[in-house]
């Protein structure tokens, strides 16, 4: 369930990568597209794996989990 440590439901966060307040995957974001791809790609059938990499690669970046993953490698947080 995609919950912040209070029980309060979070917004930002979706399920398969989020519970009880914290995330459940460590990798890197080109892991996390590694996973996703062939799921992806296997429940909508028009869609290839290389399609569907390639959209991930464009729409990844800009999700919360992996700015503020960046924001925080920042110099400021080194």
């Amino acid at each position: 369930m995609d919950v912040n440590a209070d029980g309060s439901k979070n917004e930002d966060h979706g399920s398969y990568c989020f519970e009880n307040g914290g995330f459940t995957f460590n990798g890197t974001m080109e892991e996390m597209i590694g996973i996703c791809v062939p799921h992806t790609a296997a429940a909508i059938s028009n869609l290839t794996e290389e399609g569907v990499r390639r959209a991930m690669r464009e729409w990844f970046p800009i999700l919360k989990r992996w700015v503020l993953r960046d924001v925080m490698k920042g110099p400021l947080m080194q």
